[in-house]
């Protein structure tokens, strides 16, 4: 699963040209690289398609955090 940014660059795409295959601004796709924003579902799977799968929709989903076992803290 490799980030979007790491992606264009090694695939040779620029952001812009990317954002047109995708049908959204520029900026959106800066967005998404910087971090600052996700895609919406239907987003994340139009770039998991046109990344022919190494930029999954998956990748844009924060990992739930890991719960503590209380029964660890008992002595």
């Amino acid at each position: 699963m490799k980030e979007l940014g790491t992606y264009l660059k090694e695939v040779g795409v620029s952001q812009k040209a990317f954002a047109d295959q995708l049908g959204v601004d520029p900026s959106v796709v800066s967005r998404f690289i910087a971090r600052t924003a996700r895609p919406g579902l239907e987003l994340a799977v139009k770039i998991e398609d046109a990344t022919e799968g190494v930029v999954t929709a998956r990748s844009w989903v924060a990992p739930p955090p890991v719960e503590e076992d209380p029964e660890k803290d008992v002595a």
